[in-house]
């Protein structure tokens, strides 16, 4: 039986379904099973103790996807921009459950909640250091470049290939760390 998805599953899967429809992208991606809801899991102490004083609100509870785990990778070929760049991205979304109780990458805390996470993820469509808008960074420094072209050719591209998306705001970060 088919489990309808809930509107942040769907919000997810049409940004990646975005990718898909634009001739512009090659695109690999990958939705598995739905599983429990998140709040099958709080308090979240009854499996975990150590996480006794982590309350999890509603509105990432209500947010949170159910999917076991959601991926997409993508490129955009270069003769798509106007730079000649090419642009590439990915993201792996496993179940929050899961993200909780294994032990997070970390590099930079980013300055986003966990349904700001999923907004600026359906934005950026991971877009190879969209991140670092998020981080009290620099882009000017020299190791960071990479990135900067990255955020830059993807807020060159995307208003226009998805004009949809108010991208104004992450251009206004953009500019705020240079």
């Amino acid at each position: 039986m088919t489990q309808t998805l809930t509107r942040s599953e769907t919000l997810q899967t049409d940004s990646i379904g975005e990718l898909v429809d634009s001739p512009l992208f090659d695109v690999t991606w990958e939705q598995q099973d739905i599983t429990f809801p998140l709040a099958t899991f709080d308090p979240l102490s009854d499996g975990e103790p150590h996480l006794t004083d982590v309350r999890l609100s509603a509105e990432v509870l209500e947010r949170a996807l159910r999917f076991v785990s959601l991926s997409c990778e993508w490129s955009l070929a270069s003769s798509a921009t106007s730079s000649g760049r090419s642009l590439d991205g990915e993201f792996h979304l496993p179940h929050l459950y899961l993200a909780l109780v294994r032990d997070a990458p970390r590099y930079n805390d980013l300055a986003l909640s966990y349904p700001e996470y999923l907004d600026v993820l359906r934005l950026t469509k991971g877009v190879f250091g969209w991140q670092l808008l998020f981080v009290d960074v620099s882009l000017r420094e020299p190791g960071l470049r990479p990135h900067l072209e990255s955020i830059t050719t993807m807020l060159e591209v995307f208003p226009s290939v998805f004009p949809q998306h108010d991208y104004a705001p992450l251009q206004g970060r953009l500019a705020a760390r240079l």
